[in-house]
């Protein structure tokens, strides 16, 4: 696990002051600076600074040359941007230039902030697949329990395979079980407990817009898979 040790560039007035507030003090180091590339070269070497925000409004064209040459200058630094007002195409070329994860606004900034610290949590965990410990965060999923980490896992397995939602025990738990060291039947516990705990605190409404249902493992994660092909450009 990564702390997150953080540079916010640019943005709107006291935008990138407001985001520095939101991230944990307990494991977050928050500097913030203008948007001129030898001011943020000057506070990346160095220091102890893992990853850079960029606030972009407007178009990409004047982020994508910053971003490149810091993606350059520090090869291992994990670079953020945050998009206001840009297209899809500008966040994929933001994405060529260097970024490692784009989010577009509007989105809160406890859902940014979060986003943020989930993909620094578990950016070096070969076992998770960080596009869905992002898309859950952004549901409001918390990723301090061992189900979190299962239903990344789940979902990821049946998007790449729609038919294993049919098979789940043998081909989407007993395949986590395997990557994590644990036994299938955990696995199937702390996905059914996951379930319920989304449908009880309102998690599980955020995504499907009905309140206090109940819900099974397999249609949580057949509800996840179907919220993501929809709500997927939200981050790239």
């Amino acid at each position: 696990m990564l702390r997150t040790n953080i540079l916010i560039c640019g943005g709107i007035a006291h935008e990138a002051d407001l985001i520095a507030n939101v991230l944990p003090k307990d494991d977050s180091t928050v500097r913030t600076c203008i948007t001129d590339e030898k001011v943020i070269i000057k506070e990346l070497s160095g220091s102890e600074l893992n990853s850079v925000l960029f606030l972009v409004n407007g178009s990409s064209g004047r982020w994508e040359k910053i971003i490149r040459n810091i993606r350059t200058a520090f090869p291992d630094i994990k670079i953020f941007a945050g998009a206001s007002g840009a297209s899809l195409s500008d966040m994929g070329r933001l994405r060529s230039a260097g970024a490692d994860l784009c989010m577009m606004f509007p989105a809160s900034i406890r859902v940014f902030t979060d986003i943020i610290h989930v993909y620094m949590r578990f950016c070096d965990d070969s076992r998770i697949p960080l596009y869905a410990a992002c898309f859950l965060c952004q549901y409001g999923f918390s990723a301090k329990n061992t189900g979190f980490l299962y239903l990344c896992s789940a979902i990821d397995l049946c998007l790449k395979e729609p038919e294993y939602l049919e098979a789940l025990y043998d081909r989407v738990y007993g395949t986590i079980a395997e990557r994590f060291g644990v036994q299938p039947e955990l696995v199937e516990r702390m996905l059914r407990r996951t379930a319920s705990v989304s449908a009880s605190n309102g998690t599980l409404s955020a995504v499907t817009g009905e309140i206090g249902q109940k819900i099974t493992s397999h249609d949580l994660i057949a509800v996840l898979c179907d919220a993501y092909a929809i709500s997927r450009y939200f981050i790239i």
